[in-house]
């Protein structure tokens, strides 16, 4: 049997949330939504943060181009080489653009974080009224990211 996982994370890859704000999120969460398990993890360096087997198509957010998985792994490969994520920069193959990893339109949301906030098997949908509130909890614009496993 898979896993539906659904995951909150911040937009800016490198943004930090204290212990006391997580403790804060995981115990709203919990409150609020309906799962096997709420958890928070958090690293030194950005990581990928995916969405399972949904992602088919990436497309370039300059010229919106779909660009090629073989394109996106060289350069995923290399942001990790230069900095461990901590520059997402990289040069599209279709029109040039100097553009983040984590800014490129994933047909499936996902992204390049520190933090991630993550709902094993919700019960319900999580709606944008839940990402308002984490919002304001953090400080930050979060994005959501559904993945099964």
């Amino acid at each position: 049997m898979s896993d539906f996982i659904t995951k909150i994370i911040p937009v800016l890859s490198d943004y930090v949330v204290t212990e006391e704000e997580a403790a804060r999120v995981i115990e709203w969460l919990t409150a609020r939504v309906r799962a096997d398990q709420i958890t928070f993890r958090t690293s030194d360096q950005p990581e990928f943060v995916d969405c399972g087997d949904q992602l088919l198509k990436i497309t370039c957010p300059s010229c919106s181009s779909e660009l090629s998985f073989d394109w996106w792994g060289e350069a995923v490969q290399t942001s990790f080489e230069r900095s461990e994520f901590s520059d997402l920069i990289a040069v599209t193959e279709c029109c040039g653009s100097q553009v983040s990893l984590n800014d490129l339109h994933y047909d499936a949301p996902c992204g390049f974080s520190r933090v991630e906030f993550d709902m094993y098997n919700p019960a319900e949908t999580v709606g944008e009224e839940v990402l308002r509130q984490i919002e304001e909890m953090l400080g930050c614009e979060v994005r959501l990211i559904h993945a099964h496993i």
